[in-house]
């Protein structure tokens, strides 16, 4: 379990290894746990991705680690409605997800002016006119 279990509203943050992250999801499906967004930050050299779920009116999450350059497996086979934040962390990330089953192909949000996607932090920086990316 996480430190920010109870945080902002989240009862519990289940931590999983990318290789588990199928698994676990499909848990909460058994559990008939309702699919509510997936988040995701840039920590430098990887990426913190956050789904989060409703379970019995609590809200619960599981987290994984997926390093850059590496592809996410996609939930769509399980939850078909995460085609819709995967196609955002393709856009805003540049996150290859594997296996997703409506794919936009990085155009989801986004449009051919942006060359890099706008919220990796060296990106988000540069928009900003800062040079350095912060911490």
């Amino acid at each position: 379990m996480s430190e920010l279990a109870g945080v902002q509203g989240i009862e519990r943050i289940e931590d999983v290894p990318l290789e588990g992250l199928l698994e676990a999801v499909r848990a909460y499906r058994d559990r008939n746990a309702r699919f509510i967004t997936a988040s995701c930050l840039d920590r430098g050299e990887r990426f913190e991705i956050l789904y989060l779920f409703d379970e019995s009116l609590k809200t619960v999450a599981v987290r994984t680690f997926l390093p850059k350059g590496q592809k996410l497996p996609s939930i769509t086979g399980v939850y078909l409605c995460g085609f819709l934040v995967e196609n955002e962390l393709q856009d805003l990330f540049g996150i290859e997800v594997e296996g997703l089953d409506i794919d936009y192909r990085g155009k989801f949000l986004v449009t051919n002016t942006f060359e890099t996607p706008p919220l990796l932090k060296q990106t988000a920086c540069e928009l900003q006119g800062n040079k350095e990316v912060p911490s």
